[in-house]
């Protein structure tokens, strides 16, 4: 779960230890590890139009305070067991079939870099097998 919001009690209590990315954890209560929560402050990670502190929280050890939240969303991330390894493997097979070239993080290991990497080889693709407008003068 991913959570926009203005609530900085998720943050460290000291302001000076306020970092880009952070994370709270908690034992889990039953002695077997600990839950974690990261809170990215995007006001550092990029130059907001504004100067009151927005925060990106994932999996929050407990949700933000209600007036704070801007909004809530769910994402999944790719589980990559041997059916998915597999399927990797048949992308180069199938690039170009009916006119159609596919991208995403998801034909590497996950990571937004393997989405860039795998949409410059669709681009090239298109690219390489792209016709010439014809001239309408």
């Amino acid at each position: 779960e991913a959570w926009l919001h203005t609530d900085a009690s998720l943050m460290p209590e000291r302001r000076s230890a306020w970092a880009a990315w952070n994370y709270l954890a908690a034992a889990d209560g039953h002695g077997r590890g600990q839950s974690v929560s990261v809170t990215y402050w995007l006001n550092r990670l990029q130059p907001l139009p504004f100067s009151t502190p927005v925060f990106v929280s994932l999996n929050p050890l407990r949700a933000p305070r209600p007036e704070s939240v801007i909004r809530r969303m769910s994402y999944a991330h790719p589980v990559f067991d041997q059916a998915a390894v597999a399927a990797q493997a048949d992308v180069a097979r199938m690039q170009g079939t009916l006119g159609t070239w596919t991208c995403g993080a998801w034909q590497g290991y996950g990571f937004h870099e393997d989405g860039l990497a795998s949409a410059q080889r669709a681009v090239g693709h298109l690219m390489s097998s792209a016709r010439p407008l014809a001239n309408a003068a």
